[in-house]
């Protein structure tokens, strides 16, 4: 039986917490069923939470990587003089969202077009020094691949420019998957999480059935309600904890084994983000989640089964 004596105010001691933790694992390990059954929904809860929490991260990384390499190619008109050519720089490096613009002559496009795209038959471009056909031209890097329309249009106002070439579609895919991967993540964890509150509140709910005679004891002796209370809400969070960290074991597990299946199989063109760079987010959201559901679980059962 619970040994409690009579509460006054609302004051919480070291030694009540001490006591809330201690009645809360003993009921954590006398549930053996239920708890099991409310830990590894948690866990499966988090695992699937986990999977879109990984593709978030790889999708944001993989955005921030052709973000940094997706480069809009600016064309100058042909006979623009070399002067009218460098005073464009500034022009171009003024419009919203261009983070940098480098000069791409046409000597520097013919020079490589001979070593990377015909290296071995130079011989085949004799001549295209005197007759360059190629047009000069400005690389582009953009701070907000998003806001690539609309940078592109105001690129194609400044006098001079002939044509603006961009990855538009590659781009609009890569953020198409980015939003449909947030908007599935958010809809799945939120059904999660409802399950796996509505399981936890059941197991305390049984809890609360089975302790009726010891809580009617409690409270003809002067137990606060909350006295009574926290012990279930210290169970539930323990529920969701150790379901977290378990959670977060198997994910990185499966993570690391996933990249590990890429090198193998030589598959190095597709790049997944270190683990290391993403695992304490990955922990602290796994643990806010855990402790979140199991508290969210205990508080409802409580409020609705415990009457006190």
């Amino acid at each position: 039986m619970w040994f409690v004596t009579k509460q006054k105010g609302c004051t919480v001691t070291m030694r009540d917490i001490k006591y809330f933790i201690s009645q809360a694992l003993r009921s954590f390990f006398r549930n053996g069923l239920m708890t099991t059954a409310a830990v590894f929904t948690v866990v499966g809860c988090l695992f699937i939470v986990g999977i879109f929490t990984v593709l978030l991260f790889n999708v944001r990384y993989m955005s921030d990587r052709l973000q940094n390499q997706c480069e809009i190619q600016v064309f100058i008109e042909d006979g623009t003089d070399e002067g009218r050519v460098a005073q464009m720089q500034d022009e171009i490096k003024a419009v919203a969202n261009v983070q940098s613009a480098e000069l791409f002559s046409k000597k520097d496009t013919l020079e490589y077009v001979k070593t990377e795209m015909f290296e071995g038959k130079e011989s085949a471009l004799v001549g295209f020094e005197d007759d360059n056909p190629f047009r000069d031209s400005y690389k582009i890097t953009l701070d907000d691949i998003s806001q690539v329309a609309a940078t592109v249009s105001a690129l194609k106002q400044i006098p001079n420019v002939a044509e603006v070439k961009n990855e538009q579609e590659t781009i609009d895919a890569v953020l198409s998957v980015s939003n449909i991967t947030k908007n599935a993540s958010l809809w799945i964890m939120l059904m999660l999480i409802i399950i796996s509150v509505a399981l936890i509140s059941n197991t305390i709910k049984i809890t609360v059935f089975n302790r009726r005679k010891e809580i009617n004891i409690m409270k003809y002796i002067g137990a606060t309600n909350r006295f009574i209370r926290m012990p279930f809400f210290f169970e539930g969070m323990t529920i969701g904890f150790v379901g977290a960290l378990i959670a977060y074991g198997l994910i990185s597990w499966a993570y690391v084994a996933c990249i590990n299946a890429l090198v193998k199989n030589n598959l190095n063109f597709f790049e997944l983000l270190p683990l290391k760079n993403m695992s304490l987010p990955m922990a602290l959201i796994f643990l806010a989640m855990g402790i979140g559901i199991g508290a969210l679980g205990s508080s409802i059962s409580v409020r609705k089964h415990l009457h006190v």
